[in-house]
């Protein structure tokens, strides 16, 4: 098993891979140099007094790389236990100059639990493992209690949760939770990558192998919603999720 980056008295079971091949020597400097400095050790330690955002599961690390260039102004808290995830957005951090990112490298239902309520403006959870197999299913990160913690943390006016998947029946469960908290009075879910959400590899990797994705957005302000241009909006969430 990889170290851990930290240590902690949380233990649920975890599912998924800590550490992929050995690092390159530059993204190990990486790891030794920059991390510390945008490490988060405590949810209690982040100034949630600023507009902040939190992608759970950054992957390499390509979507919140992109939305701190586009956003400076906001504080992003990225959560990922990969260390080769971790060590390729430090890549894109060194590379892009961003010092609004910040990353807690542990698993994510602890910080979520430690984090005040109603501190976070937008939560994005891209291309989560989708768990194919029946009997793994219950692995899914996306379930009953995960959602109340992230509803917890979700200020109650003006936030939002994106969901994006290529797995066609963890979208439709994902869906089905998100329209039963009651939480989100506009939810709209699009059958092709909207304009204004960055593009992943693994999300790249799908659409050139010609597969299909979906992409939720569930929002708690009561605003019209955008004319779906370029691409399909799925109104009829009940067909749908049916």
């Amino acid at each position: 098993m990889a170290e851990r980056l930290l240590t902690s008295r949380f233990n649920p079971r975890f599912y998924g891979r800590r550490k992929g091949r050995p690092l390159r020597v530059h993204r190990t400097r990486l790891m030794r140099e920059l991390l510390p400095h945008i490490l988060v050790k405590e949810a209690s330690c982040i100034d949630v007094s600023k507009e902040t955002w939190l992608e759970i599961g950054f992957g390499g690390g390509e979507h919140i790389a992109e939305m701190a260039e586009q956003h400076p102004d906001i504080q992003l808290i990225g959560c990922e236990v990969f260390e080769n995830g971790i060590a390729s957005l430090l890549q894109h951090i060194e590379g892009k100059n961003l010092q609004n990112i910040l990353i807690y490298p542990e698993d994510v239902r602890e910080f979520l639990k430690n984090l005040p309520s109603a501190c976070l403006n937008k939560v994005f959870i891209m291309f989560p493992d989708p768990w194919p197999k029946k009997k793994h299913q219950k692995r899914r990160l996306v379930n009953r209690n995960f959602l109340d913690d992230v509803l917890r943390i979700l200020k109650p006016e003006d936030a939002e949760l994106r969901f994006a998947s290529d797995n066609e029946d963890y979208v439709k469960e994902a869906l089905a939770l998100v329209k039963d908290t009651g939480f989100f009075p506009d939810i709209i879910l699009y059958d092709q990558k909207p304009a204004d959400w960055p593009l992943t590899s693994y999300n790249q990797k799908a659409i050139q192998a010609g597969m299909n994705s979906w992409y939720l957005k569930a929002q708690n302000r009561k605003s019209h919603r955008r004319a779906c241009s370029g691409f399909t909006c799925l109104d009829n969430l009940d067909t749908f999720a049916g």
